[in-house]
């Protein structure tokens, strides 16, 4: 098209033959190592080269904090494979930018693989990230699609690849490494009658579908019926999306039993997308040989600028005419590493995986022989699927040359993830080892975890820890590093807060412990997240556990990470039980903070009890859980309670609850959003008020509670940004325990801004919250005695982080 373009306009094509014949070389050279560019910019300025810095980077383990994961760096992108709960807050707090990353690949569309992938959009949003491609098996695009009524404010325009068993994706990235998806497919089925499908639950007004397309559109045609709103598998903008639903499923009003409901949207219970896992084949590119410049003289290239593009495998022509090619001045080159990534969830898969076709070429012939040598694989697997038979005669057909790297809960040690956090928690022990909850954690690897697969027919095996590095290039580091995170001697912590603050004392040193009154016995709250918006280092997003009696407990909103806050606040086996008695979830409102960490608890507990968990919520609630349940891996159920009307369920789960009342309040922040106020049958009450501005019904129904939990998002100087954004300030919060009468007042919710501790301009009357702050209600009226010790431990360490994060 070029030259006939050249021809037309009558100009020769001698002059131009040269670089021409350049640029086929180029391309050529380029379809031989089967590297491909998206682009003509990314032609021009990258050659087809291995990077010269490149590594595996493992992020989660499987711990409480973040499942199993990792990164793979290059000096032009980052890739970043499966996103679970606590990966953003991890790689914040230990310095991996998010920012830079160019593509997430999902091994499947379950909880643990992306329960993450919202909070990580959202704050790419807010970081100007403007474009991020996701690649996944079926189901990819219908998870982003249930996510459009909370995270309509990201701005990322997202580009998606989905693979399945009949197309599998080959994908080149920018910086030339060939990302080939190798779909595995089970027979999982949901149940013939799904959860979703009681007519009494809410209902769109239109049912709502998705079809692949090549834009993002609404099928604006009135004669259509059902409305469609078609979602690329190529691009969508969420925001779009979100624009585009306004026109197909305007906002819900509150539904009453006597609503006409509408046909439920249902897919098929044996859809086979929600049961596909991906297996990740990563080729990097070819290893350019050395340059040898004294060849390069000899034929006759000066050196400079010449010899650098010869280096970056460019041909040149000389002053003279003479054309001088790569080959003639490079040394051969070496294949690119290899790296495999395999998440198997199941036993299930196993044979699928070990029998599949695709892995042929890179197993070792008898003959010794072998195409493809695979440089690394990453297993983010459990120890008994990893331990079957076939997974360890599998493993052993790559030959002794290739090298694995276990990243799981079942080999890794149980280490603390977040160090702020623990640190913090260190010193708030001091004043007061009871409320302060010690983060459980265990530091010792599993016990011969690697025993069982010992066999001299596999390559060397690695147990890997948090910011583990295998390297891949250059050759010199080549191999596995084990990440070291800092160490943190607990009495060590205390000694040093003592030096520095010798006035500090713990409350038991204060006053001796008095009780109150019998109606509150066994009744206490925990903290589990006391940040808005985005976790951060010190504090997560919203998460409030209230133990109501013996065996019965609620969570009052269910942020990302609340189930991990669970585990290291009590432990794996005191949580088990804890969820066990849970009697429901309350979500307030549909901001992603609020709710992210609840379909991870359903899932727990329907493994637990084998029963749905009942769910009070905002209707789109509803729809954000049904939708993520028609494209996930993982099937939950739930008993979905609306929040906005009385239902027979709310009067069970109040009976369960031991309450004579639960009243939800409509309050002043986004559309259906609610506090709660519950009366116990001991004859205490406890109020919270969700995301509001002061709110007088709030105080109306709450009048002379003994326990209100307010939020309290900014300081008193942010009052027009309060009021703005629909929060409420410290004085503000204050005020409406006073209006209400309440007898104590315990303040949340704190802006990513005051990080440790919220920047009083006074003494503080109330009871400040943190993350692992456990307070029994028989001694809540100690709340005051906390003010000075806490203060003066943590007042002046604040440290400022990104402004404008709450939503």
């Amino acid at each position: 098209e070029y030259m006939g373009g050249k021809l037309r306009e009558g100009k020769e094509l001698c002059s131009l033959h040269t670089p021409i014949i350049n640029l086929a070389r180029n391309f050529v050279s380029c379809l031989q190592q089967r590297t491909f560019f998206t682009s003509a910019n990314t032609l021009r300025s990258r050659t087809n080269s291995m990077p010269s810095d490149a590594f595996v980077q493992i992020i989660g383990t499987g711990t409480f904090d973040v499942s199993p994961s990792c990164f793979i760096f290059t000096d032009f992108s980052r890739s970043l494979f499966n996103v679970g709960e606590g990966t953003q807050r991890f790689c914040m707090e230990h310095g991996v930018k998010l920012a830079r990353v160019a593509d997430i690949f999902l091994t499947r569309v379950s909880i643990d693989t992306c329960g993450g992938l919202p909070g990580c959009l959202l704050t790419l949003s807010d970081q100007g990230v403007q474009n991020v491609r996701i690649h996944g098996p079926s189901g990819v695009s219908d998870y982003l699609s249930a996510m459009r009524s909370f995270i309509h404010s990201c701005k990322i325009q997202i580009e998606v690849f989905e693979s399945t068993k009949e197309q599998q994706n080959v994908y080149s990235g920018p910086d030339g490494i060939i990302y080939r998806s190798v779909v595995l497919d089970t027979d999982t089925q949901l149940p013939d009658t799904p959860w979703w499908s009681d007519p009494k639950l809410p209902q769109p007004r239109q049912r709502l579908s998705v079809k692949r397309k090549q834009t993002c559109e609404v099928d604006d045609d009135p004669s259509t019926t059902p409305a469609i709103l078609n979602i690329t598998t190529a691009a969508y903008s969420p925001r779009q999306v979100h624009k585009a639903l306004k026109q197909v499923w305007p906002p819900l009003p509150s539904l009453s039993p006597s609503s006409p409901p509408a046909s439920p949207t249902q897919r098929s219970p044996s859809r086979s997308a929600a049961s596909s896992v991906v297996v990740y084949l990563c080729h990097f590119p070819a290893i350019r040989g050395k340059f040898n410049p004294v060849k390069a003289k000899e034929l006759g290239v000066p050196s400079g600028a010449l010899f650098g593009k010869l280096s970056n495998g460019l041909s040149i022509t000389l002053p003279n005419g003479v054309t001088v090619h790569p080959d003639q001045v490079l040394a051969p080159s070496t294949p690119g590493p290899i790296i495999l990534v395999v998440d198997i969830p199941s036993l299930d898969l196993v044979e699928t995986l070990t029998s599949h076709s695709d892995f042929i070429d890179y197993r070792l012939l008898s003959d010794g022989t072998q195409s493809h040598t695979v440089g690394c694989v990453v297993h983010l697997s459990s120890r008994d699927v990893i331990s079957h038979s076939l997974y360890k005669q599998w493993m052993a057909s790559f030959g002794t040359n290739t090298e694995h790297i276990f990243a799981h809960s079942t080999f890794c040690a149980n280490e603390v993830l977040f160090h702020g956090q623990l640190q913090q928690q260190i010193r708030l022990q001091m004043v007061s080892p009871d409320w302060f909850v010690m983060p459980s954690f265990d530091l010792n690897p599993i016990p011969d975890a690697l025993h069982e697969l010992q066999n001299e027919t596999i390559g060397k095996m690695h147990i890997a820890s948090a910011l583990s590095k295998f390297f891949l290039v250059p050759l010199k580091k080549r191999g596995f590093v084990k990440g070291q995170l800092p160490t943190i001697d607990i009495v060590a912590t205390q000694q040093e807060a003592l030096k520095k603050f010798p006035a500090l004392k713990a409350i038991s040193d204060i006053a001796p412990i008095q009780t109150q009154v019998d109606k509150f016995r066994d009744a206490f709250v925990v903290f589990l997240g006391t940040g808005s918006a985005i976790p951060s280092k010190y504090r997560n997003v919203s998460g409030i556990y209230l133990h109501v009696e013996q065996d019965a407990g609620i969570l009052l909103d269910c942020g990302e990470g609340t189930y991990g806050q669970m585990l290291r606040c009590f432990g794996a086996t005191k949580t088990e039980i804890l969820i066990r008695n849970l009697k429901c979830i309350w979500i307030s409102h549909m901001h992603a903070d609020h709710h992210l960490g609840l379909i991870k608890i359903a899932i727990k507990y329907f493994q637990l009890t084998g029963t749905a968990l009942p769910v009070l919520g905002p209707p789109r609630l509803f729809f954000w859980l049904k939708e993520f349940q028609q494209s996930s891996f993982q099937y939950f159920p739930v008993n979905f309670i609306d929040i906005a009307r009385t239902d027979v369920l709310d009067q069970q789960v109040k009976q369960d609850l031991g309450l004579i009342h639960m009243h939800h309040v409509p309050v002043i922040h986004c559309p259906d959003s609610f506090g709660i106020v519950l009366t116990h049958r001991n004859g205490w009450t406890l109020v919270y008020s969700g995301d509001t501005r002061p709110c007088d019904q709030l105080v109306k129904v709450g009048r002379n509670a003994d326990v209100l939990i307010h939020e309290a998002t900014f300081e008193d100087a942010l009052l027009s940004e309060a009021i703005a954004r629909r929060h409420s300030t410290y004085s503000e919060a204050i005020e409406v325990g006073e209006r209400m009468n309440a007898q104590y007042v315990i303040l949340t919710h704190f802006s990513q801004r005051y990080p440790k501790f919220p920047k009083l301009h006074s003494a503080c009357p109330v009871g400040l919250a943190f993350d692992l702050f456990r307070v029994p209600f028989q001694e809540i009226h100690r709340l005051s005695e906390l003010s000075e010790p806490l203060t003066l431990l943590l007042a002046d360490e604040n440290e400022s982080t990104e402004e404008n994060v709450d939503e």
